[in-house]
């Protein structure tokens, strides 16, 4: 078999098609070409053909699990639960979930600091909450403290400003059923008093 064609996708323009003696063969990104150094008139047998295919197959699914990655970031857990919805052959999985760690791609550590800097900034919660959300995530306790290490939680600030984000709804200037909702959000009873009692004071 034999090269004839090496041509650019129109719909993944980082991927290129081959075809084998004028018929369309397999797919490649354009770094796989690159690496193994393909071309016209090159002859392939059957063992480097099939390597090539495998080849092809993990770069589809590669393209599509960092479409996947780059749309926010995802923990090392997350991305294994997509993997599982698209490839059933757990080397498949582990090969590419260890490509994308090494790649820097997956990062727990960085995952779990943007959850609580998101958190911090947009949706204020218990530092009970938060760890419950990461360690949901798969994120381990070693790296949901260095996150925290390098983005602190201020768990009287999150309370405070809950409290009043919540106060501006009708139903919570019921200062019973706001506690209610405090302590659903994981923060402690006493704690929850405490900020109350200076909120009513500052009214």
């Amino acid at each position: 078999m034999k090269i004839t064609g090496i041509k650019s996708q129109v719909k993944n323009l980082d991927r290129v098609s081959i075809y084998l003696d004028e018929e369309y063969s397999f797919s490649l990104s354009k770094n796989q070409l690159l690496e193994f150094g393909l071309a016209i008139d090159q002859a392939l047998d059957d063992q480097q053909l099939a390597v090539l295919k495998q080849l092809s197959d993990f770069g589809k699914l590669l393209d599509r699990t960092l479409r996947f990655v780059a749309m926010r970031p995802h923990s090392k857990r997350e991305v294994i639960d997509y993997l599982k919805r698209k490839v059933t052959e757990l080397d498949e999985q582990d090969k590419l979930v260890n490509y994308l760690v090494e790649r820097g791609y997956i990062n727990d550590v960085e995952f779990a600091k943007a959850w609580v800097r998101s958190r911090n900034q947009i949706k204020p919660t218990s530092h009970r909450r938060l760890l419950l959300e990461l360690k949901q995530k798969g994120v381990d306790q070693k790296d949901i403290d260095m996150a925290l290490g390098d983005e602190p939680h201020n768990e009287e600030r999150a309370l405070q400003e809950l409290i009043t984000k919540k106060r501006r709804q009708l139903r919570y200037q019921d200062s019973q059923k706001l506690m209610q909702y405090l302590a659903r959000q994981g923060f402690g009873y006493e704690d929850i008093k405490s900020a109350l009692g200076i909120n009513l004071q500052r009214d």
